[in-house]
């Protein structure tokens, strides 16, 4: 959100874009979820139920998350606050590390029996 704007806003390769969400106080949930190696789908839902989707590409698959307020004014009140943030990984994630897993079972099992 740019201090004085309506709308928060998006920026991926191109300009900033204006969501349908208008500006709030009351706190925002943002989903993204990468539907490539650099291509994502994102949904910004304010706590009222206000909310708008959308799609972008990257300009590179993501290293690192960061987060930042910049010129929004002193005090707590203008403070920016990250209370929950998670990674999930992909469903093939897990399967790969569940197969893993089931993998070093079978060969202990295995020397066991030797």
């Amino acid at each position: 959100f740019t201090g004085g704007g309506t709308f928060y806003q998006y920026q991926d390769v191109g300009p900033a874009i204006n969501t349908s969400v208008g500006y709030g106080d009351e706190g925002l949930n943002l989903t993204v979820t990468m539907t490539g190696p650099t291509n994502y789908s994102a949904t910004l839902t304010r706590r009222d139920g206000t909310s708008d989707s959308w799609t972008g590409t990257l300009t590179a698959a993501p290293e690192a998350f960061g987060a930042f307020n910049f010129n929004a004014g002193s005090g707590s009140s203008n403070d920016l606050f990250i209370n929950s943030l998670s990674v999930v990984p992909e469903p093939s994630t897990i399967a790969l590390a569940a197969l893993g897993v089931l993998g070093i079972a079978v060969r202990a099992l295995r020397r066991r029996e030797v």
